[in-house]
């Protein structure tokens, strides 16, 4: 199992259907795109191993899913949603 690939799908599924960019990364002491040996994120992250995290351009955090949603597409669609203010945005497959 690879830890945060059902959010890095959904985002990019979600990018595409909306024309933005959603850049994803996965972070872990033992694997992801970059690998935290020192436990550093681990202990700043207030989510778990399949938990999600929408960082602001200007590094602040907009939405955490602390766990593996339902439905990852619809929960960032709808994070967006309200991030955004941008309504109904209704960008489902």
């Amino acid at each position: 199992m690879i830890f945060g690939q059902t959010w890095c799908d959904a985002a990019a599924k979600l990018a595409e259907h909306r024309g933005i960019a959603l850049d994803t990364t996965r972070i872990g002491a033992l694997s992801g795109d970059y690998l935290d040996i020192r436990c550093a994120w681990l202990k700043q992250r207030e989510i778990n191993a399949q938990g999600a995290v929408l960082v602001r351009p200007d590094r602040y955090i907009a939405w955490r899913s602390i766990g593996a949603g339902e439905n990852p597409y619809h929960e960032l669609n709808d994070a967006l949603n309200q991030i955004l203010g941008a309504g109904d945005g209704d960008s489902r497959p």
